[in-house]
């Protein structure tokens, strides 16, 4: 009766994972890819012959959906529309290459064969690439009398799942604030700001000298105290010798405008025109030049005379 048991058991096992197959290959294998770059699952079946057709399938929570098929030495990727043909299967190992990967294809894949030669089930993560981290003096202690310093490691506009910490020597010190005595500022230790995730990994490696020896500030310059003193003074400087000089020349503008207007309004006053007359009446009445009277007579000071001009009578009309 045990023995027909463990031949019914047999044959269950069987049935569910096919010959050859162990449970341990149906677990989930946890793989993760990098947005904008390729992955190929880490996938060979043994003995692939043209006469075995591999299935693969995919599912966000679970693999029901073809994606590719292999098949009398065929291969077909056109059930899925989403993968929108970034889809290569490899004849010879049954392997599936995804291109240009996108966040939306994480999830379940599953690849199979039709006799139940072999089965396996993945999960694909797909993450953004890290930035490049940056390091930063977030404290020097000369001002304060002693020679400690402090580098921050981080990473901007890091997505979730990021981790940034240092390294020394190849060993993590799982810190983000690196604080370092006067001692160890010297000579030719460098520390190196990881930025990670489960997909990739950039470093910036620095030494201490870089930053704690030359003061520099936050932004990676080097710190002078007398800049920050200086440059405000010269910015101000120059924004007032800029404003003297602006206003000299609207003030002379202004000027020579108004001596212009002064000039046209003495020459011109409303509607009436001024004109020398250079006739004049002698005491006997007699309109005569000044050409024809007597030298004597001409001898005393002349007086200009100015009066409005009109409109010359028409005849007939006496003289007023």
């Amino acid at each position: 009766m045990g023995h027909r048991w463990r031949g019914i058991g047999f044959l269950c096992f069987m049935s569910v994972y096919g010959p050859g197959l162990s449970a341990a290959q149906l677990e989930i294998q946890q793989v993760n890819g990098i947005v904008g770059e390729s992955f190929t699952f880490p996938v060979a079946i043994p003995n692939l012959t043209a006469e075995i057709e591999v299935h693969w399938r995919y599912g966000a929570a679970d693999p029901h959906g073809f994606i590719a098929r292999l098949q009398d030495g065929k291969i077909k990727t056109d059930f899925n529309e989403r993968f929108n043909s970034r889809l290569q299967l490899n004849r010879s190992t049954g392997s599936l290459q995804i291109n240009n990967l996108s966040t939306k294809d994480s999830g379940f894949y599953q690849v199979e064969t039709v006799k139940d030669i072999y089965s396996k089930r993945l999960h694909l993560s797909v993450y953004t690439p890290v930035p490049e981290p940056a390091v930063k003096l977030v404290h020097a202690g000369r001002a304060q009398g002693n020679g400690s310093c402090t580098l921050l490691c981080f990473a901007g506009n890091a997505s979730e799942g990021t981790t940034v910490s240092w390294m020394r020597d190849g060993k993590p010190l799982h810190t983000t604030e690196l604080e370092l005595s006067q001692d160890m500022q010297g000579g030719n230790f460098s520390y190196t700001c990881v930025a990670s995730n489960r997909a990739s990994n950039r470093t910036t490696t620095v030494t201490p000298s870089e930053y704690c020896d030359e003061r520099k500030d936050n932004t990676g310059g080097p710190e002078n105290p007398m800049s920050r003193i200086l440059i405000p003074v010269l910015v101000i400087a120059g924004i007032g010798v800029l404003a003297v000089i602006l206003m000299t020349l609207y003030l002379r503008k202004k000027k020579t405008e108004f001596e212009k207007e002064g000039y046209t309004a003495s020459r011109n006053s409303g509607d009436i025109e001024y004109s020398e007359i250079m006739n004049t009446v002698s005491p006997t009445g007699r309109g005569q030049h000044l050409s024809e009277l007597a030298p004597c007579q001409t001898r005393g000071k002349l007086t200009t005379i100015y009066d409005e001009l009109r409109q010359p009578p028409s005849s007939g009309e006496a003289l007023c």
